[in-house]
Parts: structure tokens; C-alpha cells; sequence
């Protein structure tokens, strides 16, 4: 299976999400990448732009591939609905480095950049975004979704049990009646 790079998936992803906005069928098709992984590489976009993040900095900013992954020193973390609006004000005439660096001194992710991005657009076209589902939350619905077909194939077979113990009544109690039948004469 091969591997593709942090920046490689981020273009993906912005491809699918900014404008002109591309559904995954289409980009699978140019690109030659399943669709199953792009939808993946979204999901995964969208709830890394819901998670709030840390005030320390653990990476080098000024390394040029380097992907922030957490908020400047003395920054509040989770940005306010204002914050975000500049820095997607400021993005809108930069190219890629230049959008690169800016994002890395905002200390802001590619990923929450783009779900920003989906969610103006999304407001814009009068859709409310669709919720972003933690993967903790899609372990749990797996989890559930588990149990439930396993309780539903027990379920099938007390089910096939009983029709069977049922059948094996109505069979024994027919011999029963012409054994008795038989012990009376």
C-alpha cells in the first residue's frame, strides 16, 4: 500500500474542500487514489479541525515542511470565530509557501485552516457543516454496532432453538398420544 506524504494528502484535501470544492469520485478519478482513501483523508481533516490544542509549540516553525501541531506559546488555544476569519482574510491572496509560513506563524494547522475554510463555505451555501465524529466516538459506534450484531445472531438462534423445540414437542406428543392409545387396548 503506498504512502503518501502529510503535505501530498493536505493538497487532497484542500482540493476537496476549497473552492472550487471537488467531490472525492472526481479527484479519485484525476488523481488515480481510491476514493475510500481521500473520503478518509477528509474525515480525518475535519476532526483534527475540531480538536482544541495545547500553548506550547513542538516543533521548529521556521523548518520549511514543518506542520505546526499545536497553538504559539501564550496563545489561548481553540480560536475564536474573529480569529479565524482574519487569518482566513489573510490566506485569501497568499500562494502556497507564503500561506505556508503564515499559517505556521499563526500557529494554525493546515487541516483547521481547511475545515474553516469547508465550514464558511458550507454556512455560505446554507448548509450547517455536518458534526465531526472524534475517533474515540467512531470506536464506541464500531464497538456498539459490534455487540449489536453479535446479541442479533444470538437473538437468530434462541429463535431457530425454540421453532426447533417446538417442532420436537408437537412430533413427542404425537407419539405420546398413540402410545397411549396403543397401552389402552
Amino acid at each position: 500500500m503506498p504512502r503518501y506524504s502529510k503535505e501530498f494528502k493536505s493538497r487532497m484535501v484542500q482540493r476537496m474542500m476549497g473552492p472550487p470544492a471537488m467531490d472525492a469520485t472526481a479527484l479519485a478519478a484525476e488523481v488515480g487514489i481510491s476514493h475510500s482513501s481521500l473520503s478518509d483523508w477528509l474525515r480525518e481533516a475535519r476532526t483534527l479541525a475540531g480538536m482544541t490544542r495545547s500553548t506550547t509549540q513542538t516543533q521548529d516553525p521556521s523548518a520549511p515542511d514543518a506542520v505546526p501541531t499545536t497553538t504559539p506559546a501564550g496563545s489561548t488555544g481553540a480560536r475564536n470565530p474573529h480569529d479565524q476569519l482574519r487569518i482566513l482574510a489573510l490566506a485569501g491572496s497568499l500562494t502556497g509557501d507564503e500561506m505556508g509560513a503564515m499559517l505556521r506563524r499563526e500557529g494554525v494547522h493546515a487541516a483547521e485552516f481547511d475545515g474553516w475554510r469547508g465550514a464558511v463555505l458550507e454556512a455560505l451555501r446554507g448548509r450547517a457543516p455536518a458534526p465531526a465524529h472524534h475517533a474515540a466516538d467512531r470506536k464506541r459506534i464500531q464497538e456498539l454496532e459490534r455487540e449489536l450484531a453479535r446479541k442479533e445472531k444470538a437473538l437468530a438462534e434462541a429463535a431457530a432453538l425454540l421453532l426447533l423445540q417446538k417442532k420436537v414437542r408437537s412430533y413427542l406428543g404425537d407419539e405420546d398420544a398413540r402410545t397411549n392409545d396403543r397401552s389402552d387396548r
